[in-house]
C-alpha cells in the first residue's frame, strides 16, 4: 500500500506531499531544505512550541526523519515512490 508522503520527485523543490497536519508541514520543509536546524525549527511555525517539538516526535516515531547526534538538525527520511503503481 502507498504512504501518503511517498515522494513523487524529490528534486523538483516544490511541496512533496499533502499537508494534512504539523508534521506534514515540518517535513516539507526538511525536505526542501534537506534538513533543517532544531535552533530554529520552533521560531519557523507559529504554532506552540510543544506542538511543534510533538510533530517533530511524530516524524520520528512514523520514520519519516530523524536528528542528527547531538540533536542539531531535524533530516528527512526518503521515501520511494512504489514504481508499480
Amino acid at each position: 500500500m502507498k504512504q501518503k508522503y511517498n515522494i513523487l520527485d524529490p528534486d523538483s523543490g516544490a511541496l512533496q506531499i499533502l499537508e494534512t497536519c504539523l508534521a506534514d508541514r515540518i517535513w516539507n520543509l526538511i525536505s526542501r531544505e534537506s534538513g533543517f536546524s532544531t535552533k530554529f525549527l520552533t521560531l519557523y511555525f507559529p504554532e506552540p512550541e510543544e506542538d511543534v517539538w510533538d510533530a517533530v516526535d511524530q516524524l520520528i516515531d512514523d520514520e519519516r526523519a530523524y536528528l542528527t547526534p547531538k540533536g542539531r538538525r531535524l533530516k528527512p527520511i526518503w521515501n520511494e515512490p512504489d514504481q508499480y503503481d
